[in-house]
This record gives C-alpha cells, structure tokens and sequence, in this order.
C-alpha cells in the first residue's frame, strides 16, 4: 500500500515539472499592435501642404498682421431729440382765458409771431399797477426837482426836500418791480412806452414765438381757461438735432468728445447718412439700461433723421495704445477657439490658434499668437479647415 502511494506521488511531481517546462516563451520579435488599435495619444499635424493645382484653385487672398493705434467703428442703438436751443415750450404766463389761436400743429413760425392771445385779469392789473407807478414817479420826480430848487433859494427846509427824495426813491423801486413784472410774462418795452404814450393795453395778453421753427404741439382751444406756467405749445427747429447714443461702459472707454459719429441709414431710407460731432458724453450711466449715454449734435439731410426716431450710431475712433491687428474675416473658430491660417514658405499654411483681446467691426485686436508682419488668410478660410480637419482625420 504505501509503496503505491510513493509512485503516484511520484508520477505526480514529474507531471508538474513538465508542465512547467512547457510554458511558451516570449518572443520578442513579435510586431506591436497597429496604431488604429494600440491607445496612444493623437498627433495633429500644424501645417497643411496645398498642391500646385490646390493652390491654383483655391488663389488664396493675405493680409499683413499690423501693429500701431486701430482705427475702430463703435456703433450703437440712438434716440434722436430735438437739439436744447432749438426747442421751445411755450406755457401761460397768466392765468386767463382763450381768445385767440392763430397757428395750428405742423405750421411754420417766425420768431416774435403772435400764437394766440389769453384774456386776464392778472396782467390788466399787471398793467394797471404800472401806469400807476409811472404816474407816481413822475410826480415825485417833479416834486423833488422844485423842492431841491427852493432849498438852494434857502426858501425850503433841507428837511422837506430830503422827504421828497425818500418818496421819489420810493416811486422808482415800485416802478422798477411793475416794469419787471411785465417784462417777465413777455411784454417788451416798445409796448410799455406805447401805453406811456396813451396807447390803450386793454386786458389781452399776446403770445409770442420765441424762436422761428414748426408748431409741434398745440394743447389749447378757444374758450379754454389755462392757469399761470400750463404748457400750451411747443416750438421746434428742425435744422439741428441732439442724438443721445447707448454705449456699453466698455465701449464707451474707446470715445472721447470731438469724435466723428455718423447715423446709419435705416433700410430702404433714401436720404444718406448724417455726419455729427460727440458734443459730450454723461458722467452717469442711464437707469433704464445701464448704459453711457453719449450726446452728437447734428444737422439732418432733408429732414432725416428727425426728433423721435430711433437709429443706429456709429462712431469713428482710435484704440488708446498701439495693438497688433487683423481683419475680422481672417479669424475662423474651432469649438470656442479662435484660428487663422498664418502663410508659410511655398504652399504652405500653419494652422494656429490665437487669443482675441477684443472684436470690432472689421478688426480685431490680437493678444497673443501672432506677430506684426506676418500673412493670415483672408479668404478661402473654410476651404483651409476643411483641408486641416481631412489632414487630421488622414492621419
């Protein structure tokens, strides 16, 4: 029994030793797996090589990479008012009456034109308080002069004469402040004198115009009773405008006063655009949209643009510091990364991607990626990355 038991043992450690002696060895000529199954990391080759006909056909069109200040065009959404001198309200400078309306909306006026006429108690007391004045002064004046005649005869005490300077002095404020009064509701001094004079003033008030231009608003009617500063007309002159146009405070860091802005021609407008100055810019934002308000004063082409529109505003300006720039339609993207194709030796283009600093209308200001004097393309750009993506995928 244990003799049998010593050769299976036995039988069984041979078994073992030859199994582990028929363990395959490595060979270490055997070919690594292919690149389209082995994991490693992809290379994508920067530059494309165009062929003679490629290049031929495609005629790709470069711009220099530039460096110095950027002429730049800001433009922004504009209301446009009437410009501050040339709008007049007109309000009532008494309480009174309606009597007559002599100009209607839409008509033109001269200044100095009388637009209607109120009936008023106030300005005939006005009036009457001034020819009272006037008689008194001249009283008081003639007063004086005989009284200061008789004290250099010693016939009048200094006394009396002293008296009737007080109440000439006294005359002349009260006149002072009746003449002001009328002067103040309109009333010139060429009417004054004619009431002097014995003209009749009556207890009609006229309105006058106070510049030439078109009635814009008319918001009385006959009869209406209006009371002292109701607005009852106003007065434009179209032959200058105020636009106010909306930066954003990052835009409005690049424009200063004096700065050239011109109103764009709203689609299918016949009239051609409005060239204007930047008269100023507001210290504060606007509350309604948070946004720098800047003021250019204009003079329209044929009625255009007119108080009341809405336009668009572009402004003519210069980057403060020397930036290195290129055209806008040079600049491709990949994702959220912005590319240019830069011209190399023969037919050859580097794809290389670059970091924008800022975007305008026709350039763009280059933060790293490419140096002054350098040629991107201009043209054919997506011809380019359609090459550079099938370069990719050939790979």
């Amino acid at each position: 029994m244990i003799k049998n038991r010593l050769i299976i043992l036995l039988i069984s450690v041979v078994f073992i030793s030859s199994c582990s002696d028929n363990k395959p060895e490595v060979n270490e000529n055997v070919e690594s797996l292919p690149p389209s199954i082995a994991v490693q990391e992809e290379t994508v080759s920067s530059v494309i090589e165009l062929s003679d006909e490629q290049a031929g056909q495609l005629n790709i069109e470069t711009e220099s990479v530039k460096a110095g200040r950027l002429d730049i065009k800001i433009a922004a959404p504009a209301n446009v008012f009437p410009a501050p001198e040339n709008l007049r309200i007109i309000s009532a400078p008494v309480s009174g009456r309606v009597v007559a309306i002599n100009y209607h909306e839409g008509n033109m006026v001269s200044k100095g034109d009388i637009l209607l006429e109120i009936e008023s108690l106030d300005f005939a007391n006005m009036v009457s308080e001034y020819l009272r004045s006037l008689a008194d002064k001249e009283y008081y004046s003639s007063n004086y002069n005989r009284l200061n005649k008789l004290a250099k005869q010693n016939i009048s005490s200094r006394s009396d004469l002293e008296k009737a300077e007080s109440e000439l002095r006294r005359a002349s404020n009260l006149l002072t402040a009746a003449h002001s009064k009328l002067l103040a509701i309109g009333i010139s001094q060429k009417e004054m004198n004619a009431w002097a004079n014995g003209a009749d003033p009556g207890a009609i008030i006229k309105i006058r115009a106070g510049i030439s231009g078109k009635l814009n608003e008319h918001l009385v009617d006959m009869g209406q009773a209006v009371n002292i500063y109701d607005k009852m007309l106003t007065i434009i002159n179209p032959s200058k405008v105020m636009i106010k146009g909306f930066l954003s405070p990052h835009d409005a860091s690049l424009v200063r006063p004096g700065d050239t802005a011109f109103t764009e021609t709203l689609k299918g407008h016949e009239h051609s655009r409005v060239a204007g100055i930047i008269h100023s810019i507001n210290p504060a934002l606007d509350e309604n949209n948070k946004s720098v308000v800047v003021n250019v004063m204009a003079s329209p082409n044929n009625g255009w643009p007119r108080p009341g529109q809405s336009i668009r505003l572009v402004i003519d300006s210069k980057t403060d510091d020397n930036v290195i720039y290129i055209p806008v339609k040079a600049i491709v993207y990949d994702g959220d990364k912005a590319l240019v194709f830069v011209k190399k030796s023969g037919n050859q283009w580097e794809k290389r991607y670059i970091e924008i600093k800022r975007s305008f209308e026709d350039f763009a200001v280059v933060q790293s990626g490419l140096k002054a004097g350098e040629e991107v393309a201009v043209s054919k750009i997506f011809n380019l990355k359609a090459l550079a993506r099938f370069e990719q995928f050939a790979d």
